[in-house]
């Protein structure tokens, strides 16, 4: 039976994906073992889930949660569907009937209070923390306005971590890993930017860890007798580089262009 290292992609779309890739996901999953994933996931999934909660808290606060709900659409890159996929997550049990916005904001409250966790945590029998990464223990806060507030950002300046060590213990694996990314078309740019930070202790942190090298970091993280689940091709490329197995599996297929 395969016990699997579970990168954010994996954690993501065995909630927030379409029915049959959770229920794919939920298949895979059922070995009968428990599997492993990271903080370093945890810090991209707080920052997917519970920043989309923040969101939701912010903006739906009209009588009616239908006046706010078009505004969670706006925004750039991949961050209106982020929320919209939290939102469907938390409307989900209330299937064909009106909600309130105290009812929605009470649902996005509970993701932060305790939901959000449960969720990542389920069937994992271990949350690998190499580099004590301290976005990843950052809880939503409120101010006496009513805004809620999440810091899933760093500075290279901060002291919140160990990942300069922790890069360091690994560093021949990560170096060979980045090397395969930079040799690698659509990659290159992760892999360059890993190489720097081999050499050059200062780079590890801040943007060029949460922003830029979090697949590396995440595959590191998986032990010698686990396997990779995903549904990102960057970890078919880092995997074979560092001794790691992989699993990719589809992910939910997006809406075809006319």
């Amino acid at each position: 039976m395969t016990r699997y290292h579970l990168d954010t992609s994996a954690q993501v779309e065995r909630w927030f994906g379409a029915a049959a890739s959770q229920a794919r996901l939920a298949d895979v999953l059922s070995t009968g073992r428990q599997h492993t994933t990271s903080t370093h996931v945890y810090r991209e999934w707080k920052r997917i889930v519970d920043q989309s909660a923040v969101e939701i808290l912010n903006t739906v606060t009209s009588e009616n949660p239908t006046d706010d709900l078009p505004r969670l659409a706006q925004g750039y890159g991949r961050e209106p569907n982020r929320r919209m996929l939290v939102l469907f997550s938390l409307m989900r049990e209330g299937k064909g009937r009106s909600w309130t916005t105290e009812e929605l904001r009470l649902r996005a409250r509970q993701m932060l209070a305790f939901r959000s966790d449960e969720m990542f945590r389920k069937d994992m029998s271990s949350v690998r923390d190499s580099s004590e990464c301290g976005l990843a223990r950052n809880k939503a806060t409120s101010s006496s306005t009513g805004q809620y507030s999440l810091k899933v950002t760093c500075k290279k300046t901060e002291q919140i971590c160990r990942q300069p060590n922790a890069i360091e213990e690994q560093v021949e694996r990560w170096t060979a890993g980045a090397g395969e990314l930079q040799r690698s078309e659509p990659y290159a740019s992760m892999g360059k930017t890993a190489l720097k930070m081999a050499t050059n202790e200062p780079e590890r942190k801040g943007i060029n860890c949460y922003g830029r090298t979090g697949d590396l970091s995440i595959a590191l993280e998986c032990d010698a007798n686990e396997t990779i689940l995903t549904t990102d091709a960057s970890f078919e490329v880092i995997g074979p580089a560092i001794g790691r197995e992989v699993e990719k599996l589809p992910a939910t297929q997006r809406p075809p262009r006319n």
